[in-house]
């Protein structure tokens, strides 16, 4: 009879952003977008980031995630208290790196390391910052 009251105690106390093996956080980030043409390495641009809120759903069983602008689940690893994102891109016409750690227990802080190059484009997107954790329904309502 202890164990299911345990059991039930133990699923109540979970937290809400955990529900159903997902995590849900936004991380609010500072960084730069430089462009720059190739080979030359002539800047095109440079500023703040465009997008400094992002929010993620991240599917800790099938260890993928998402952001609230992209539809299309990234794989992902877990190693300690990060979540690391390291995906290779090579699609129509654009190869580029996406690099990211997040924390697996928010808050805490968050760092991107991203490349894009398209013909003879280079850009180069670099972020730091924090995460929180969000509630499931904060994320879908605003997706």
């Amino acid at each position: 009879m202890k164990l299911p009251l345990l059991l039930a105690a133990l699923l109540l106390s979970a937290p809400p952003a955990l529900a159903d093996d997902f995590l849900y956080m936004v991380c609010e980030m500072k960084g730069t977008e430089t462009t720059m043409t190739l080979p030359s390495g002539q800047v095109i641009s440079e500023g703040p980031l465009v997008v400094n809120s992002l929010r993620v759903k991240i599917d800790l069983k099938e260890q993928k995630m998402r952001s609230h602008k992209d539809p299309v689940w990234a794989v992902i690893s877990v190693k300690g208290n990060q979540i690391i994102q390291n995906t290779q891109i090579n699609d129509g016409g654009i190869t580029g790196h996406i690099s990211g750690f997040m924390p697996l227990n928010p808050p805490g802080p968050a760092s991107i390391n991203n490349w894009f190059k398209r013909g003879s484009e280079y850009q180069v997107i670099r972020g730091n910052g924090q995460c929180q954790e969000i509630d499931p329904s904060a994320w879908n309502a605003q997706s």
